[in-house]
């Protein structure tokens, strides 16, 4: 998809496309895809783009209220991502590795931000709305500790084996566990540091 690099589009909208058109092609909208016939047209780079901008509207507001479908994207979304895309490796490392910028350059304690989750972690505890099933909470766990106690990004060998088993529902679990286990961990360090 063409953009400018200014204010004026490339491509001017015509006046009379419908709403979901004109939000799509709005850079400063969150819609990333636009769904017809049956098809879905997806902008991967808008959900990177949500997530964030999710990631730092939490960041500077634990107490803001958000939602995978309506900040970051939708189902249909995730699913045409990560499997008609095949950007599921892609899509989790990047909500790993931007999650840990933001713990890092958010001046909390080191000893904080590298601490893996406690072995008694439960995100249905803290989000109570959130229905997981056991084995992607595990393996979520596991590839949010290995980013926050590694001193590198993490890469595609580093998640592999995680993601191998399981199906396309089960990468995209794995995707939202991971975004709540970020959230409660921003949470927990503002808490502990008095941060605001």
């Amino acid at each position: 998809m063409a953009q400018s690099s200014g204010d004026d589009q490339l491509f001017p909208i015509p006046e009379g496309a419908p709403a979901e058109v004109r939000e799509f092609f709005d850079r400063d909208h969150r819609r990333a895809s636009i769904v017809g016939d049956g098809r879905i047209m997806t902008d991967p780079g808008q959900v990177l783009t949500n997530i964030e901008n999710t990631m730092q509207r939490i960041h500077d507001d634990i107490y803001t209220e958000f939602s995978i479908a309506d900040d970051i994207a939708t189902d249909k979304e995730l699913m045409a991502m990560m499997g008609d895309l095949a950007m599921d490796s892609l899509l989790i490392l990047f909500l790993v590795n931007t999650g840990m910028r933001f713990m890092k350059d958010g001046g909390y304690p080191n000893e904080l931000v590298t601490f893996p989750l406690p072995d008694h972690y439960d995100i249905t505890a803290l989000v109570p709305n959130l229905k997981v099933n056991e084995r992607q909470h595990q393996i979520a766990k596991a590839i949010f500790d290995r980013r926050s106690t590694s001193p590198d990004d993490l890469t595609d060998d580093d998640i592999a084996a995680d993601l191998e088993p399981l199906d396309l529902v089960g990468k995209i679990e794995v995707f939202i566990i991971l975004f709540y286990m970020w959230a409660t961990k921003i949470g927990a360090m503002k808490n502990v540091t008095g941060a605001e």
